[in-house]
């Protein structure tokens, strides 16, 4: 596996290389585009081809790819996991702004054996993050007028966790899921939630984030 994993890694290209580096480093486009002295939206266009060559299917797998490689000089240690392996099930903590779907979302997902904590906004995530292990973020994008939305909360998530990030969210259009993909999502759902298919992803995640 290893081996294979080093030959796709092989296959990329020197700038794209630098850039992959960076990926698992947890840098956002923007900041690689200002170390590397190019625009974001071709550090998007690499992002693209480095998950395509090497055959990643989300940014935690390309992580876990090159942690099996060891190619890059990031510290373990330095982003710490929401969640450490544990027994009992998964964690989930739903960030919703309607009160009722909130509701709902936490009794289904209570009902299929999750564990869930849920919150209306972000304002108080990183304080969850802090205290609790959480394995998977459920995140909506709209969060309420003059709250953070959800893709800049993944963002700044995505930076210091290594936990799965989940968009659920009313936003369809296909800009948006990209945007979320490429910088910080692990899945993207759009309203109205299907629970047996989100139960569905956040199993597929949860078997990625731990592989």
């Amino acid at each position: 596996m290893t081996s294979s994993i080093k030959s796709r890694f092989e296959s990329l290209t020197p700038r794209q290389k630098e850039v992959c580096q960076q990926v698992v480093q947890g840098k956002l486009s923007k900041q690689i585009a200002a170390d590397l002295g190019t625009s974001i939206n071709t550090i998007k266009k690499h992002r693209i081809a480095i998950l395509e060559k090497m055959q990643a299917d989300s940014l935690v797998s390309l992580v876990r790819m090159m942690d099996r490689l060891d190619v890059t000089q990031t510290n373990p240690g330095d982003v710490p996991r929401c969640s450490e392996r544990r027994t009992g099930p998964l964690r989930c903590l739903v960030v919703e702004d309607q009160p009722e779907l909130r509701s709902t979302m936490t009794e289904a997902l209570s009902n299929q054996g999750l564990d869930v904590i849920s919150l209306p906004d972000g304002e108080a995530i990183e304080l969850v993050l802090e205290k609790t292990p959480i394995d998977i973020i459920l995140l909506d994008i709209l969060l309420g007028q003059d709250k953070a939305d959800g893709l800049s909360i993944a963002q700044t998530v995505r930076e210091k966790y290594a936990c799965g990030i989940i968009i659920t969210t009313a936003i369809a259009e296909q800009s948006k899921q990209l945007e979320a993909l490429l910088e910080s999502a692990d899945a993207y759902l759009t309203k109205p939630i299907d629970f047996d298919m989100l139960h569905a992803v956040i199993q597929s995640v949860a078997r990625r984030i731990n592989a």
